[in-house]
Order: structure tokens, then C-alpha cells, then sequence
């Protein structure tokens, strides 16, 4: 079982999703952002762009690909 909440909640779906085992019976994830390229393109509080930004390198139209990557929604099956 895999289980986090915000940011350890996002890596907790990533590896489950991303990085399926066999073993990964269970994975939650509590507030937790799954599809960073909508997070930065809606989200309501104005610190979250420039966090994205600093922890990618740059924004989603820069770098589609990485926000592809880390976005555990588009590993889902």
C-alpha cells in the first residue's frame, strides 16, 4: 500500500501508476495533485505557478513533455 497526502500523496500515485509493481495492492492519495499541467492552468491560489515553475525549470508550454512525465493522471490504466 502506497498512501501520502499533497505533495507525498503525488509521488505515492506517480510510483503506482507510473512505476506499477505487483506489489502495490492499494494506493491513496490525499489532496493530492495528479495532472500538473491543469493544476498550473486552474489553480486558485497564486503561489502555485512559480512553485511549479521552480521545481520543473520552467512552465507546462516550456516543458510538456516533464509535466507529461510527472503527471501521475496520464499513467492511469
Amino acid at each position: 500500500m502506497l498512501l501520502g497526502e499533497s505533495a507525498g500523496g503525488h509521488l505515492a500515485l506517480l510510483n503506482a501508476y507510473k512505476n506499477g509493481s505487483p506489489n502495490i495492492k492499494v494506493v491513496i492519495g490525499i489532496k493530492s495533485p495528479s495532472d500538473l499541467i491543469n493544476w498550473y492552468n486552474t489553480a486558485a491560489n497564486p503561489q502555485i505557478k512559480p512553485m511549479l515553475e521552480f521545481i520543473t525549470g520552467g512552465t507546462p508550454v516550456s516543458l510538456p513533455q516533464l509535466y507529461h512525465s510527472i503527471s501521475p493522471f496520464n499513467f492511469v490504466t
